[in-house]
């Protein structure tokens, strides 16, 4: 048995192993949801309350497709016959005749598989339906996301520059305790620093506006934080545009529910063809008589579609439907087409544009700023040039930004319309 002076030593030998082992365990870090795009799409596909209620009505049609095709449930009708008048009750032990008759009604030939092949139809096209509607939320989240993205990236420009006019600050300040410049020139440096602080609050107040818009679309309360995103690709392919008008053929929800419809509305066609022809009801009645089935009764029945009328009207209303919606589809596949070309036009030229402002317009905005730093230093130029070098400066860096999310932006209504996305976010 251990000694009590020896639980010290006993301890501190514990604590110590301890120590040693810690480090050599390693908890998986958890991902912070706004680092990066996928993550939030993915949260939006489980949390959105519209995809989600989208999702339940999808389930809804399914079940629906289920029993469509299934026969009504059969009728049992119970017949007494032959109660005497003067003393009736109870009436199933003085009836002579108990009459049990079961009844089945079987549509014509056809008709069953037709509504449940136009149940099926029209469960594929719920589901294109909620496709669409994922598309639509989709596009919305990434439209916020690079939002919050530009305002995240354009603060750390603001920040920047911040930094650079405290530094011009300073080099006033230098020459101006030297009396090689006025002070006028270290006033207006300080008002500058005032002027770039007051974007920041704007732009930080705008960006938790952009983080409450994503959270409202994750279904999150509308405080809860957000990471700032990581640095997104902008250096991608694409395929040419004919190929991509060929996959959103195949792809586009749009389109594909359409598709589901003309072949729904086309089984809804053919069973308004089979109005014209009768149901059957078949029956069977076994026939108790003084408590003994003695004999049964067979029975088969049928409606006549007499006013045939009223069935040549419900197989002009299928055809016409039908027609709309091979209509509507070619109406869709057009306009498909020609946004999908829209959206490759404007991502071309968002492309040369991108080109533009980092081989020219960004390297000569800050050679320019450089020099003007530079000659007022050795007071060459006067501080309002150098002031003036700054802002063009600033006003290039964000412009450049906001190329780089438009860009994007581009993008993400390019993969609304083909249907799924093509450059992995």
């Amino acid at each position: 048995m251990m000694k009590v002076n020896q639980l010290p030593l006993f301890m501190l030998l514990v604590s110590f192993f301890v120590f040693l082992l810690i480090p050599t365990f390693s908890f998986p870090e958890e991902k912070v949801l706004g680092e990066d795009l996928k993550g939030i799409l993915e949260y939006a596909r489980k949390e959105n309350p519209e995809i989600r209620a989208y999702r339940e009505r999808v389930n809804s049609f399914e079940a629906k497709a289920r029993y469509a095709g299934m026969l009504d449930d059969p009728t049992l009708k119970v017949e007494f016959e032959d109660i005497p008048k003067e003393n009736p009750f109870p009436i199933n032990s003085k009836a002579e005749i108990t009459r049990y008759t079961i009844t089945q009604m079987f549509p014509f030939p056809g008709k069953l598989g037709l509504m449940e092949k136009m149940a099926k139809k029209e469960s594929l096209m719920t589901g294109e339906e909620l496709r669409e509607k994922e598309n639509e939320i989709f596009t919305m989240v990434k439209m916020a996301y690079f939002e919050y993205y530009y305002i995240s990236r354009a603060i750390g420009i603001m920040r920047e520059v911040k930094d650079i006019i405290s530094n011009m600050e300073k080099i006033a300040g230098i020459r101006y305790s030297t009396g090689l410049v006025p002070q006028q020139d270290l006033i207006k440096a300080q008002v500058e620093i005032s002027m770039i602080t007051n974007e920041l609050i704007a732009m930080e107040s705008e960006k938790r506006i952009l983080q409450s818009r994503l959270n409202t679309l994750l279904n999150r309360p509308i405080k809860d934080y957000l990471a700032d995103p990581k640095k997104l690709d902008f250096k991608m392919t694409i395929p040419e545009v004919n190929e991509l008008s060929w996959k959103a053929l195949g792809r586009n929800p749009m389109i594909r529910a359409m598709e589901y419809n003309i072949e729904a509305r086309d089984a809804d066609r053919d069973l308004a063809k089979r109005n014209f022809f009768p149901d059957f009801m078949l029956g069977v009645a076994p026939v108790m008589k003084m408590e003994r089935f003695s004999s049964w009764d067979f029975m088969v029945s049928l409606n006549i579609p007499l006013w045939w009328k009223k069935y040549d009207y419900r197989l002009n209303e299928a055809k016409a439907n039908l027609n709309s919606s091979k209509a509507r589809l070619e109406g869709i596949k057009n306009q498909v087409s020609f946004e999908i070309s829209q959206a490759y036009i404007k991502i071309e030229t968002s492309k040369r544009v991108i080109e533009l402002y980092e081989t020219g317009i960004l390297p000569q905005t800050r050679l320019s700023f450089e020099s003007a730093l530079i000659n007022y230093q050795t007071g060459k130029v006067d501080f309002l040039t150098l002031l003036e070098n700054q802002r063009s400066l600033k006003k290039t860096m964000l412009e450049h930004l906001r190329v780089l999310v438009d860009y994007r932006v581009r993008m993400a209504e390019l993969e609304k319309m083909v249907g799924e996305d093509i450059i992995d976010n």
